[in-house]
């Protein structure tokens, strides 16, 4: 299914006026994502990541950072939400870690990110300054209504390029929605 995490992310930045491309590794094979970088050349890289591709992560931010050094890696996702900073001890490649609600900590992230070497600390973010330190921010508040939050634009990727599970399966192209976040049940998490 097309990763709205993400799709929420890039509408809340691309509404604040920065420019946005997301590409869902899950569709893309690792070249496309290579050659996609290249045409857009960011200036920050966001990668959602579950434990399960946590080493994927670390490869793909290694070679992204061989190949373009200048480009700022920012990890997020459920592995990093279990984590936070030690995920930046776990590779020199990437530059900061968010955890919980990413719209806007990367919001924030984003638009300090030239004044990362001289701020404080970032809810939801770990960063890393020039100089090896590492800032660990405080966990950033629940968005308490959701509402606030645009529609995720789904413009942001193909959605003929999704397909869902047999048992799901009435009619091309599938999307799926989100009405709630975290547990619905009385879960303490």
């Amino acid at each position: 299914l097309p990763p709205l995490g993400l799709l929420s992310i890039g509408t809340v930045l691309k509404e604040a006026g920065h420019k946005v491309q997301i590409l869902d590794g899950s569709i893309l094979q690792f070249d496309e994502i290579i050659t996609e970088v290249e045409h857009f050349l960011p200036d920050v890289v966001g990668i959602s990541a579950m434990t399960l591709m946590w080493p994927k992560m670390k490869f793909l931010s290694r070679k992204l950072k061989e190949r373009w050094p200048q480009i700022n890696i920012i990890v997020g996702g459920v592995h990093p939400t279990m984590i936070k900073e030690k995920g930046l001890f776990e590779t020199p490649y990437v530059d900061a870690t968010a955890w919980g609600e990413g719209e806007f900590s990367m919001l924030e992230y984003v638009e300090n990110l030239n004044n990362l070497d001289s701020m404080g600390s970032i809810d939801g973010i770990a960063f890393r300054r020039k100089n090896g330190d590492v800032v660990v921010g405080k966990d950033r508040n629940p968005i308490e209504d959701i509402n606030i939050l645009p529609i995720p634009d789904r413009r942001f990727v193909r959605l003929t390029r999704y397909i869902p599970a047999i048992e799901q399966f009435k009619k091309l192209p599938v999307a799926n929605i989100l009405t709630t976040r975290g547990c619905p049940f009385k879960c303490i998490f």
